[in-house]
């Protein structure tokens, strides 16, 4: 369900940044097409209205002196489901070399906590599935 949350009341995260940097062609260039079309597609925030996708969107609405935005909330279990999400949202996206390897580390960082959380729980990857469900080559 979408609502519309006052821009001031929003906050970049910043994971983003550190991963795409700044973009203020992209920005200035999608504040004209906001403009034009008086259209602006749900951002995505957690439960503390950080945003986790449409920052560019974000940064549009505040050039153009936008008050309030649409936004999709959504209660994330935890930080890593919060930045898988990031990622996944950016999936599409042009990037340069440097912006996929910063997201690789970030899912590699995202992947090992995963384990660890994993191990420490007790949870072997292979307990998950019916009970005499392996088979060995003869």
């Amino acid at each position: 369900m979408s609502v519309n949350i006052s821009i001031d009341k929003l906050k970049p995260h910043p994971i983003n940044k550190n991963i795409y940097g700044e973009e203020s062609k992209e920005i200035k260039m999608l504040s004209e097409q906001i403009k034009k079309s008086k259209m602006i597609t749900n951002l995505i925030v957690n439960q503390d209205n950080i945003i986790i996708s449409g920052h560019r969107r974000y940064y549009a609405c505040l050039i153009l002196n936008i008050k309030e935005v649409p936004c999709k909330k959504i209660i994330f279990k935890d930080e890593n489901e919060e930045l898988e999400r990031l990622l996944i949202e950016n999936q599409y996206r042009d990037k340069t070399t440097e912006q996929k390897a910063r997201e690789g580390q970030l899912q590699e960082k995202i992947e090992r906590d995963k384990a660890e959380k994993r191990m420490l729980s007790g949870i072997h990857p292979m307990d998950s599935g019916p009970q005499g469900s392996l088979l060995l080559a003869a």
